[in-house]
């Protein structure tokens, strides 16, 4: 067996070929080219392993070994000591590192999802994208009528009676156009949003899980796909903890002297693709309502602040054929399920 680590650029890639029987080990740098990396691994003999660290570029790499049919691991870089803490940290060192940390079975994975997986994934995180862009524009032209004083006699500014309100005004050169232009881009987005919900309709398959999910209060046909696609199968999940750690919701805590603090930060390095806190939307309303949370508001989410600071709770189930709506607080037994409701701050349960 040779264990091959490999450390990733835009551009080139550093191989290091570790011999599992001789210890020879082989580096070179190639560029990432699919037939120089072909040629490369085909030199190499008997059988082999390779493991790469996850970063924004492996999807390519990844589909390109397992065509080739060599087994691939995702190393965690975040988890990854050996290098991260190296006084000595080069391409070279960090290749040779990932080789030696696969050959002791010491290496901390990443899930690969499949190829159509991803596809989809793509699918819901463009079309998150789309909807950041679109609170930008109308947090900008709120921003814009603050700066005249403005204070609109409307809840929603977004609406028919809106829209009005926006057309009529008159704030001068170069506010106008900016105001115009703002709302045609508004428009632009809300068209492209609302193509890409009946894509991603058409595309996912209306499984037990989403149906469990859109009974949830507050979770909707595209919210729920998006926690399934990020979640990917619950079952590589131990259990309900280790799931609250991989969505950042699990605080530090500090205990020392029979003190316990519970505090700071949400996980920076966790899947923040799901919400943290429940979206503006309605239970079950339309997709077309749900408002992301700004960034700025995630990050200021912090303990102990119960009645600002909903957090998503999990709730483990086993069973494959509910029809009943589920409710807070339920729980349920069987083939494990896990997905996400609105509920005050607490400790996480199993």
């Amino acid at each position: 067996m040779i264990h091959i680590g490999v450390d990733m650029h835009k551009n080139f890639s550093n191989f290091a070929a570790l011999d599992e029987t001789t210890d020879a080990l082989i580096e070179q740098r190639l560029d990432n080219d699919e037939q120089a990396i072909r040629s490369f691994l085909a030199q190499l003999p008997g059988r082999k392993q390779v493991t790469v660290e996850a970063n924004r570029n492996w999807y390519w790499f990844v589909d390109l070994l397992q065509d080739m049919g060599v087994p691939v691991e995702l190393s965690n870089p975040f988890q990854t000591k050996a290098i991260a803490w190296a006084r000595v940290k080069t391409d070279t060192v960090d290749a040779r590192m990932l080789a030696y940390l696969l050959k002791a079975n010491l290496l901390p994975t990443c899930w690969i999802p499949d190829q159509q997986h991803r596809n989809l994934r793509e699918f819901v995180r463009f079309r998150t994208k789309l909807v950041r862009l679109r609170t930008q524009v109308k947090n900008h032209l709120r921003a814009l009528l603050s700066k005249h004083n403005l204070h609109p006699p409307l809840q929603s500014l977004w609406g028919p009676k809106g829209r009005k309100y926006l057309q009529r005004l008159s704030l001068g050169y170069p506010q106008d156009q900016i105001l115009i232009q703002s709302l045609e881009i508004i428009d632009l987005l809300d068209h492209q949003i609302h193509t890409w919900n009946e894509t991603i309709r058409q595309q996912i398959k209306h499984t037990t899980e989403l149906k469990l999910l859109c009974s949830a209060p507050g979770i909707g046909p595209i919210l729920a796909i998006t926690i399934l696609l990020e979640t990917g199968p619950i079952t590589r999940f131990p259990s309900a903890k280790k799931y609250a750690g991989y969505a950042g919701l699990v605080p530090k805590v500090h205990s020392s002297a029979g003190k316990t603090h519970y505090g700071g930060h949400l996980s920076r390095q966790a899947n923040r693709k799901p919400p943290p806190t429940p979206p503006k939307a309605t239970p079950n309303g339309p997709d077309s309502t749900v408002e992301w949370p700004a960034e700025r508001e995630r990050a200021s989410l912090r303990w102990p602040w119960p009645e600002r600071c909903p957090r998503w709770s999990i709730i483990c189930s086993k069973e494959t054929s509910i029809t009943k709506p589920i409710s807070l607080g339920a729980t349920w037994a069987g083939e494990l399920l896990v997905f996400l409701v609105p509920k005050p701050w607490g400790r996480c349960q199993d």
